[in-house]
């Protein structure tokens, strides 16, 4: 992770904390034993799933410098953080609609 997507990161835990979501940025590696039954990710959907693909569309639009690309990438892989917190399996973006 380079220095913006740690400030990135910093940013999501700090509004996940402020709302008094519970949050695995300081959980040891691993899923927790808690975790309810059918939240546990596994390895492939950490690295293939939706927020992986749309972090790496992100970081491709950013490299580009193309203010336009990277702000649509943002936008899009917020879409896919709420539908995921939400519950979601599909992000809802207002491109879309």
């Amino acid at each position: 992770m380079d220095e913006d997507d740690m400030k990135l990161a910093e940013q999501l835990r700090e509004q996940l904390e402020a709302n008094g979501a519970r949050t695995a940025f300081d959980a040891p590696a691993g899923t927790p034993a808690d975790a309810p039954h059918g939240e546990q990710d596994d390895a492939g959907s950490l690295v293939e799933g939706p927020f992986a693909q749309a972090m790496a569309a992100y970081r491709k639009a950013k490299r580009s410098g193309d203010a336009e690309a990277t702000a649509a990438a943002e936008r899009h892989l917020q879409d896919v953080v709420r539908a995921e917190l939400a519950g979601g399996t599909e992000p809802c973006s207002e491109d879309a609609r």
